[in-house]
């Protein structure tokens, strides 16, 4: 007879959608241009956009982002470029950003463009599609643009020049509206050596079959994951004494974590592991993403990260190999952890667990007194130093023994 557990997985398995399809707008950078600074004139700024000013435009400066008024065809703020008749120009990109870390898939890259040139394309990586041109002023075209990722890679996109303009009349180009729509196989790694934010954000809002990088030790391990497990995928993940304890509350110098009955998406907790892992797999997850998510009780805040190479600020706390280390220096965190920080000043800080039988155990103190201990260049803290290189009262020192 199959079990309830492996019949639950099985479920979830063929339910799984094989793709994905959807907008991904979120990945890029002020695709509509609405960001850009404006001086009262024009906009001096246009963030997230490489303006390439070196491909020979008519100075003022071109290209530029402008105000609707210039055309009727879209609202809100676009980019403008104009060239004089005459003026030479260079083949090249006129403007352009780069995403990186993004998931293998295909992706569409569309944009309300005009242009009274033939020669103006909109591009992804190396794939192109012209632009159609027409002289009347106010008449964009959509255009879009197809690439495909085989693995993990970044794609730049925007408008070029594929070869040298004909200059014999003056060239007028505008852009509004940049859209991303992504479609790719329903399956996500997330590494803990790797910036997930992009990969995240593609498949937030949707079901995936999802392989989790992380090394987890046997003890007590702090954790973040885009999707909820329950009891049971945490047994089958992290061995059956497994246990996960959600932050309850923080009075005077105890935190207090209470036993839960699974883990809650985007809520940091301490799992306590059984069995040492470096990777599970769990299928049909729902997957939701909060950049920065945390969970605050009484003036402790624990954050946690799916980035790797994170920066944890100097006075937090981080937990390692079971204790929890106050960081004297800013120190980096791998992805899928989560670190403490406190809004008083509190002389020592005493993690407690409740379990079901309501029995109270403690696990480490930390002292807050920075001033009187020895860190390692990493900023984590060392009791019993030895020869080398020590941060001790903020700084630097040799100990030769």
């Amino acid at each position: 007879m199959i079990s309830a557990d492996a019949l639950m997985t099985l479920t979830s398995f063929l339910l799984t959608p094989t793709t994905v399809t959807k907008n991904v707008n979120s990945i890029g950078n002020n695709l509509d241009f609405e960001e850009s600074e404006y001086n009262g004139e024009y906009y001096t700024s246009c963030p997230g956009w490489e303006i390439n000013h070196n491909i020979g435009f008519s100075s003022n400066p071109w290209p530029k982002a402008v105000d609707q008024w210039h055309s009727s065809a879209t609202s809100g703020t676009l980019i403008q470029a104009w060239n004089a008749s005459g003026n030479s120009l260079s083949a090249g990109n006129i403007i352009y950003q780069t995403i990186d870390n993004l998931p293998a898939g295909t992706y569409t890259i569309s944009a309300d463009v005009h242009s009274d040139y033939n020669g103006v394309y909109i591009f992804a990586n190396s794939n192109t599609a012209l632009v159609t041109n027409t002289s009347t002023w106010g008449t964009s075209y959509n255009t879009s643009v197809t690439t495909t990722l085989s693995s993990t890679g970044s794609i730049t996109l925007g408008l070029k020049f594929a070869s040298t303009p004909s200059t014999s009349s003056e060239i007028n180009i505008y852009a509004d509206n940049f859209n991303i729509v992504f479609s790719g196989p329903a399956s996500i790694q997330i590494n803990e050596s790797s910036d997930n934010g992009n990969l995240l954000s593609i498949f937030s809002g949707t079901m995936a079959d999802a392989t989790v990088v992380r090394n987890v030790k046997a003890g007590y391990n702090t954790l973040v994951l885009p999707f909820s497990m329950t009891n049971a995928e945490v047994k089958m993940a992290f061995g059956a004494n497994a246990k996960v304890y959600q932050f309850a509350s923080f009075e005077g110098s105890y935190v207090t974590f209470s036993l839960s009955n699974g883990i809650t998406a985007n809520t940091p907790c301490l799992l306590y592991a059984d069995n040492s892992t470096s990777y599970f797999t769990l299928y049909g997850k729902s997957i939701n993403y909060t950049a920065v998510p945390t969970v605050s009780q009484g003036g402790l805040t624990m954050t946690g990260n799916y980035a790797a190479n994170s920066t944890v600020p100097v006075g937090a706390y981080v937990l390692s190999n079971g204790t929890l280390y106050p960081t004297a220096t800013e120190v980096s965190m791998k992805a899928l952890r989560a670190y403490f920080t406190v809004d008083s000043d509190v002389k020592s800080i005493n993690i407690r667990f409740e379990d079901d039988a309501t029995d109270i155990q403690e696990l480490v103190m930390t002292q807050n007194n920075h001033s009187e201990c020895y860190f390692d260049l990493s900023g984590r803290r060392v009791l019993n130093p030895k020869h080398g290189i020590y941060i001790y009262k903020g700084k630097k020192i040799v100990i030769r023994q």
